[in-house]
Protein backbone atom coordinates (compact mmCIF):
# COMPACT_ATOMS: atom_id res chain seq x y z
CA UNK A 1 0.00 0.00 0.00
CA UNK A 2 1.37 3.45 -0.86
CA UNK A 3 1.86 5.93 1.95
CA UNK A 4 -1.15 8.27 2.33
CA UNK A 5 -0.43 11.78 1.07
CA UNK A 6 -1.61 15.11 2.38
CA UNK A 7 -4.00 17.04 0.17
CA UNK A 8 -1.83 18.87 -2.38
CA UNK A 9 -1.91 22.62 -2.80
CA UNK A 10 -3.82 23.85 -5.82
CA UNK A 11 -1.64 26.03 -8.07
CA UNK A 12 -2.37 28.01 -11.21
CA UNK A 13 -0.66 28.54 -14.55
CA UNK A 14 -1.76 30.89 -17.33
CA UNK A 15 -1.88 29.67 -20.93
CA UNK A 16 -0.62 31.59 -23.95
CA UNK A 17 -4.22 32.60 -24.69
CA UNK A 18 -4.83 33.87 -21.17
CA UNK A 19 -6.70 30.97 -19.54
CA UNK A 20 -5.95 30.16 -15.88
CA UNK A 21 -5.43 26.43 -15.36
CA UNK A 22 -5.64 24.84 -11.90
CA UNK A 23 -3.34 21.94 -11.02
CA UNK A 24 -1.63 20.10 -8.21
CA UNK A 25 1.57 18.05 -7.99
CA UNK A 26 2.33 14.98 -5.85
CA UNK A 27 5.14 12.42 -5.70
CA UNK A 28 8.75 12.30 -6.89
CA UNK A 29 10.31 10.86 -10.02
CA UNK A 30 9.58 11.16 -13.75
CA UNK A 31 6.91 13.79 -14.46
CA UNK A 32 3.58 12.50 -15.73
CA UNK A 33 0.56 14.64 -16.62
CA UNK A 34 -2.53 12.67 -15.55
CA UNK A 35 -4.96 14.19 -18.07
CA UNK A 36 -8.65 14.61 -17.23
CA UNK A 37 -11.49 12.62 -18.83
CA UNK A 38 -12.70 15.64 -20.77
CA UNK A 39 -14.95 17.51 -20.56
CA UNK A 40 -15.13 16.63 -16.85
CA UNK A 41 -12.56 17.52 -14.24
CA UNK A 42 -12.46 18.76 -10.66
CA UNK A 43 -9.11 18.13 -9.02
CA UNK A 44 -10.26 19.02 -5.52
CA UNK A 45 -13.31 16.77 -5.65
CA UNK A 46 -11.25 13.92 -7.13
CA UNK A 47 -8.72 14.07 -4.29
CA UNK A 48 -11.55 13.86 -1.75
CA UNK A 49 -12.88 10.65 -3.40
CA UNK A 50 -11.02 7.81 -1.68
CA UNK A 51 -10.84 5.31 -4.61
CA UNK A 52 -9.47 7.98 -6.93
CA UNK A 53 -7.06 9.39 -4.32
CA UNK A 54 -5.62 5.92 -3.76
CA UNK A 55 -4.96 5.59 -7.48
CA UNK A 56 -3.09 8.90 -7.46
CA UNK A 57 -1.11 7.74 -4.43
CA UNK A 58 -0.23 4.50 -6.23
CA UNK A 59 1.06 6.46 -9.22
CA UNK A 60 2.92 8.96 -7.05
CA UNK A 61 4.88 6.23 -5.25
CA UNK A 62 7.27 6.21 -8.20
CA UNK A 63 6.52 9.35 -10.22
CA UNK A 64 5.76 13.05 -10.07
CA UNK A 65 2.05 13.15 -10.89
CA UNK A 66 0.59 16.39 -12.23
CA UNK A 67 -3.21 16.54 -12.24
CA UNK A 68 -4.99 19.54 -13.70
CA UNK A 69 -8.43 20.83 -14.57
CA UNK A 70 -8.69 21.43 -18.32
CA UNK A 71 -10.00 24.76 -19.56
CA UNK A 72 -13.72 25.16 -18.97
CA UNK A 73 -13.79 22.69 -16.08
CA UNK A 74 -13.33 22.40 -12.34
CA UNK A 75 -11.20 25.09 -10.72
CA UNK A 76 -9.83 26.36 -14.03
CA UNK A 77 -11.37 29.26 -15.94
CA UNK A 78 -14.86 28.26 -17.05
CA UNK A 79 -15.61 31.21 -19.35
CA UNK A 80 -13.66 30.05 -22.41
CA UNK A 81 -14.64 29.70 -26.05
CA UNK A 82 -11.77 27.69 -27.58
CA UNK A 83 -12.01 23.95 -26.91
CA UNK A 84 -9.93 22.87 -29.88
CA UNK A 85 -7.30 20.15 -29.69
CA UNK A 86 -4.60 22.83 -29.94
CA UNK A 87 -6.17 24.88 -27.15
CA UNK A 88 -6.24 21.89 -24.79
CA UNK A 89 -2.52 21.36 -25.50
CA UNK A 90 -1.87 24.92 -24.32
CA UNK A 91 -3.16 23.93 -20.87
CA UNK A 92 -0.43 21.30 -20.51
CA UNK A 93 2.37 23.42 -21.95
CA UNK A 94 1.48 26.30 -19.62
CA UNK A 95 1.84 24.07 -16.56
CA UNK A 96 5.04 22.46 -17.85
CA UNK A 97 6.59 25.87 -18.44
CA UNK A 98 5.38 27.11 -15.05
CA UNK A 99 7.09 24.14 -13.37
CA UNK A 100 10.21 24.41 -15.51
CA UNK A 101 9.77 20.95 -17.05
CA UNK A 102 11.78 20.37 -20.20
CA UNK A 103 10.28 16.90 -20.72
CA UNK A 104 7.24 15.10 -19.35
CA UNK A 105 4.99 12.10 -19.91
CA UNK A 106 1.32 12.25 -20.87
CA UNK A 107 -1.37 9.94 -19.47
CA UNK A 108 -4.40 10.36 -21.75
CA UNK A 109 -7.77 9.16 -20.45
CA UNK A 110 -10.69 8.54 -22.82
CA UNK A 111 -11.45 11.76 -24.69
CA UNK A 112 -8.09 13.31 -23.75
CA UNK A 113 -6.17 10.62 -25.63
CA UNK A 114 -6.38 12.48 -28.93
CA UNK A 115 -5.00 15.64 -27.31
CA UNK A 116 -2.11 13.58 -25.87
CA UNK A 117 -1.30 11.97 -29.24
CA UNK A 118 -1.43 15.29 -31.08
CA UNK A 119 0.85 17.00 -28.54
CA UNK A 120 3.32 14.09 -28.56
CA UNK A 121 3.53 14.29 -32.35
CA UNK A 122 3.85 18.09 -32.35
CA UNK A 123 6.41 18.33 -29.52
CA UNK A 124 8.60 15.21 -29.74
CA UNK A 125 11.44 16.83 -27.77
CA UNK A 126 9.20 17.53 -24.79
CA UNK A 127 6.95 14.45 -24.54
CA UNK A 128 9.08 11.64 -23.10
CA UNK A 129 6.38 8.96 -22.70
CA UNK A 130 2.80 8.46 -23.80
CA UNK A 131 0.23 6.38 -21.88
CA UNK A 132 -3.23 5.96 -23.40
CA UNK A 133 -6.02 4.57 -21.22
CA UNK A 134 -9.22 3.55 -23.07
CA UNK A 135 -8.72 6.11 -25.85
CA UNK A 136 -9.72 6.36 -29.49
CA UNK A 137 -8.13 7.87 -32.64
CA UNK A 138 -11.24 9.50 -34.14
CA UNK A 139 -14.04 11.26 -32.32
CA UNK A 140 -16.44 10.57 -35.18
CA UNK A 141 -16.03 6.80 -34.73
CA UNK A 142 -16.74 7.08 -31.02
CA UNK A 143 -19.73 9.34 -31.67
CA UNK A 144 -21.34 6.80 -34.01
CA UNK A 145 -21.95 4.28 -31.22
CA UNK A 146 -25.66 3.84 -30.39
CA UNK A 147 -25.20 4.48 -26.66
CA UNK A 148 -23.22 7.64 -27.33
CA UNK A 149 -25.81 8.89 -29.83
CA UNK A 150 -28.59 8.32 -27.33
CA UNK A 151 -26.75 10.08 -24.51
CA UNK A 152 -25.87 13.06 -26.67
CA UNK A 153 -29.49 13.47 -27.74
CA UNK A 154 -30.37 13.58 -24.03
CA UNK A 155 -27.67 16.22 -23.46
CA UNK A 156 -29.35 18.47 -26.01
CA UNK A 157 -32.89 17.86 -24.78
CA UNK A 158 -32.69 17.48 -20.98
CA UNK A 159 -29.45 18.37 -19.19
CA UNK A 160 -30.65 17.15 -15.78
CA UNK A 161 -31.75 13.75 -17.10
CA UNK A 162 -28.60 13.45 -19.21
CA UNK A 163 -26.31 14.07 -16.23
CA UNK A 164 -28.10 11.36 -14.26
CA UNK A 165 -27.81 8.90 -17.15
CA UNK A 166 -24.13 9.80 -17.67
CA UNK A 167 -23.37 9.27 -13.98
CA UNK A 168 -24.87 5.78 -14.22
CA UNK A 169 -22.73 5.00 -17.27
CA UNK A 170 -19.52 6.23 -15.62
CA UNK A 171 -20.28 4.21 -12.48
CA UNK A 172 -20.99 1.11 -14.57
CA UNK A 173 -24.69 1.26 -13.53
CA UNK A 174 -23.80 0.47 -9.95
CA UNK A 175 -26.19 3.02 -8.51
CA UNK A 176 -26.15 4.03 -4.87
CA UNK A 177 -23.37 6.21 -3.46
CA UNK A 178 -21.00 5.55 -6.37
CA UNK A 179 -23.41 6.84 -9.00
CA UNK A 180 -24.35 9.72 -6.69
CA UNK A 181 -20.68 10.74 -6.49
CA UNK A 182 -20.32 10.71 -10.27
CA UNK A 183 -23.47 12.84 -10.60
CA UNK A 184 -22.05 15.44 -8.21
CA UNK A 185 -18.70 15.21 -10.01
CA UNK A 186 -20.25 15.99 -13.40
CA UNK A 187 -22.26 18.91 -12.05
CA UNK A 188 -19.28 20.32 -10.15
CA UNK A 189 -17.02 19.91 -13.20
CA UNK A 190 -18.76 21.73 -16.02
CA UNK A 191 -21.64 23.97 -16.93
CA UNK A 192 -24.25 22.81 -19.41
CA UNK A 193 -23.04 25.28 -22.03
CA UNK A 194 -19.37 24.41 -21.48
CA UNK A 195 -19.94 20.67 -21.71
CA UNK A 196 -21.91 20.97 -24.96
CA UNK A 197 -19.26 23.23 -26.54
CA UNK A 198 -16.43 20.90 -25.48
CA UNK A 199 -18.20 17.77 -26.78
CA UNK A 200 -18.79 19.40 -30.17
CA UNK A 201 -15.03 19.96 -30.50
CA UNK A 202 -14.06 16.54 -29.13
CA UNK A 203 -16.11 14.91 -31.90
CA UNK A 204 -13.83 16.64 -34.44
CA UNK A 205 -10.69 14.92 -33.14
CA UNK A 206 -8.89 12.83 -35.75
CA UNK A 207 -5.29 11.87 -34.94
CA UNK A 208 -5.01 9.18 -37.63
CA UNK A 209 -2.01 10.92 -39.22
CA UNK A 210 -0.51 12.21 -35.97
CA UNK A 211 -0.24 8.67 -34.53
CA UNK A 212 2.42 7.69 -37.06
CA UNK A 213 4.52 10.73 -36.09
CA UNK A 214 4.73 9.95 -32.36
CA UNK A 215 8.31 9.26 -31.32
CA UNK A 216 7.74 8.76 -27.59
CA UNK A 217 7.56 5.23 -26.17
CA UNK A 218 3.84 4.53 -25.92
CA UNK A 219 1.77 2.25 -23.69
CA UNK A 220 -1.81 1.57 -24.80
CA UNK A 221 -4.03 0.25 -21.99
CA UNK A 222 -7.60 -0.88 -22.57
CA UNK A 223 -10.56 -2.70 -21.02
CA UNK A 224 -11.80 -5.63 -23.08
CA UNK A 225 -15.44 -5.15 -22.11
CA UNK A 226 -15.94 -1.51 -23.06
CA UNK A 227 -18.84 -0.97 -25.45
CA UNK A 228 -18.36 2.72 -26.35
CA UNK A 229 -14.57 2.71 -26.90
CA UNK A 230 -13.81 -0.64 -28.50
CA UNK A 231 -10.73 -2.81 -28.23
CA UNK A 232 -10.34 -2.46 -32.01
CA UNK A 233 -9.67 1.25 -31.48
CA UNK A 234 -6.93 0.39 -28.99
CA UNK A 235 -5.38 -2.14 -31.35
CA UNK A 236 -5.37 0.42 -34.16
CA UNK A 237 -3.48 2.89 -31.98
CA UNK A 238 -1.00 0.27 -30.78
CA UNK A 239 -0.29 -0.88 -34.33
CA UNK A 240 0.02 2.62 -35.80
CA UNK A 241 2.11 4.43 -33.17
CA UNK A 242 5.65 3.29 -34.07
CA UNK A 243 7.04 2.58 -30.59
CA UNK A 244 3.91 1.26 -28.85
CA UNK A 245 2.89 -1.74 -26.83
CA UNK A 246 -0.61 -2.91 -25.85
CA UNK A 247 -1.89 -4.22 -22.50
CA UNK A 248 -5.48 -5.41 -22.14
CA UNK A 249 -7.49 -5.74 -18.93
CA UNK A 250 -10.72 -7.57 -18.22
CA UNK A 251 -13.80 -5.66 -17.18
CA UNK A 252 -16.10 -2.87 -18.29
CA UNK A 253 -15.16 0.07 -16.04
CA UNK A 254 -14.05 3.14 -18.00
CA UNK A 255 -12.26 4.48 -14.90
CA UNK A 256 -9.02 2.70 -13.97
CA UNK A 257 -9.39 2.77 -10.18
CA UNK A 258 -12.42 0.51 -9.64
CA UNK A 259 -12.90 -3.30 -9.69
CA UNK A 260 -9.62 -3.94 -7.85
CA UNK A 261 -7.32 -3.43 -10.86
CA UNK A 262 -6.21 0.10 -9.93
CA UNK A 263 -2.97 -0.93 -8.14
CA UNK A 264 -1.99 -3.23 -11.02
CA UNK A 265 -2.64 -0.54 -13.62
CA UNK A 266 -0.72 2.04 -11.61
CA UNK A 267 2.20 -0.38 -11.21
CA UNK A 268 2.25 -1.00 -14.97
CA UNK A 269 2.39 2.74 -15.65
CA UNK A 270 5.12 3.30 -13.01
CA UNK A 271 7.23 0.54 -14.49
CA UNK A 272 6.80 1.92 -18.00
CA UNK A 273 7.71 5.45 -16.94
CA UNK A 274 10.80 4.34 -15.02
CA UNK A 275 12.29 1.75 -17.35
CA UNK A 276 15.05 2.79 -19.79
CA UNK A 277 13.78 3.30 -23.33
CA UNK A 278 15.80 3.25 -26.50
CA UNK A 279 15.85 6.35 -28.67
CA UNK A 280 13.18 5.70 -31.34
CA UNK A 281 15.63 6.32 -34.20
CA UNK A 282 18.10 3.67 -33.02
CA UNK A 283 18.24 0.32 -34.85
CA UNK A 284 16.14 -2.38 -33.27
CA UNK A 285 18.99 -4.90 -33.40
CA UNK A 286 22.03 -5.85 -35.44
CA UNK A 287 19.86 -7.70 -37.99
CA UNK A 288 17.78 -4.59 -38.79
CA UNK A 289 18.43 -4.07 -42.54
CA UNK A 290 20.10 -0.73 -43.37
CA UNK A 291 18.26 1.82 -45.52
CA UNK A 292 20.71 1.09 -48.31
CA UNK A 293 18.68 -2.04 -49.15
CA UNK A 294 15.97 0.31 -50.46
CA UNK A 295 16.07 2.11 -53.78
CA UNK A 296 15.81 5.93 -53.72
CA UNK A 297 12.18 5.67 -54.86
CA UNK A 298 11.38 3.12 -52.12
CA UNK A 299 12.90 5.39 -49.47
CA UNK A 300 10.76 8.21 -50.84
CA UNK A 301 7.60 6.09 -50.67
CA UNK A 302 8.45 4.88 -47.15
CA UNK A 303 8.96 8.47 -45.94
CA UNK A 304 5.50 9.37 -47.24
CA UNK A 305 3.96 6.29 -45.59
CA UNK A 306 5.59 7.33 -42.30
CA UNK A 307 4.13 10.79 -42.80
CA UNK A 308 0.63 9.33 -42.74
CA UNK A 309 -0.07 9.41 -46.49
CA UNK A 310 -2.45 6.91 -48.05
CA UNK A 311 -1.52 4.99 -51.20
CA UNK A 312 -3.79 7.30 -53.20
CA UNK A 313 -2.10 10.40 -51.74
CA UNK A 314 1.35 8.97 -52.51
CA UNK A 315 0.19 8.17 -56.03
CA UNK A 316 -0.91 11.78 -56.57
CA UNK A 317 2.22 13.28 -54.99
CA UNK A 318 4.74 11.15 -56.94
CA UNK A 319 2.71 10.90 -60.14
CA UNK A 320 2.58 7.10 -59.93
CA UNK A 321 -0.30 4.70 -60.32
CA UNK A 322 -1.84 3.29 -57.15
CA UNK A 323 -0.79 -0.18 -58.32
CA UNK A 324 2.84 0.96 -58.65
CA UNK A 325 2.74 2.47 -55.17
CA UNK A 326 1.36 -0.80 -53.83
CA UNK A 327 4.19 -2.71 -55.50
CA UNK A 328 6.77 -0.38 -53.93
CA UNK A 329 5.21 -0.86 -50.50
CA UNK A 330 5.23 -4.66 -50.92
CA UNK A 331 8.91 -4.55 -51.87
CA UNK A 332 9.70 -2.26 -48.93
CA UNK A 333 8.01 -4.59 -46.45
CA UNK A 334 9.95 -7.57 -47.81
CA UNK A 335 13.31 -5.79 -47.70
CA UNK A 336 13.03 -4.39 -44.16
CA UNK A 337 11.15 -7.33 -42.64
CA UNK A 338 7.97 -5.35 -41.89
CA UNK A 339 4.69 -7.19 -41.41
CA UNK A 340 2.45 -4.19 -40.80
CA UNK A 341 2.27 -0.51 -41.65
CA UNK A 342 3.25 0.21 -38.05
CA UNK A 343 6.45 -1.87 -38.48
CA UNK A 344 7.35 0.11 -41.61
CA UNK A 345 6.70 3.46 -39.90
CA UNK A 346 8.80 2.44 -36.90
CA UNK A 347 11.64 1.46 -39.27
CA UNK A 348 11.43 4.89 -40.98
CA UNK A 349 11.70 6.68 -37.65
CA UNK A 350 14.58 4.50 -36.43
CA UNK A 351 16.58 5.29 -39.55
CA UNK A 352 15.53 8.94 -39.78
CA UNK A 353 13.89 8.54 -43.19
CA UNK A 354 11.04 10.97 -42.38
Amino acid sequence: MPEPLNEPQVQYATTSDGVKIAFWVVGRGPALFNMPPMPYSNIRKEWAFKPQRRFYEDLASGMTVIRYDCRGAGLSDRAVSDFSIEAYAKDILAIADHLGLETFGLFGFGHSGGIAINLAAACPKRVSHLVLWCCYPRGADYGRGPRVKLLESLMDEDWDFWSRAESLRLSEYEGGTTSAWFLDYIRDSVTEEGAKAAVRELRKIDVTKAMSRVLAPTLVLHRLGLATITVEMAREMASTVPNARLALYEGTWIVPFFDGTGPEIAATIRSFMNEPHAVPAAPRDASDPPPSVLTPRERQVLALVAGGRTSRAISDELDLSVRTVGRHITNIYAKIGARTRGDAIAYAFRHRLT
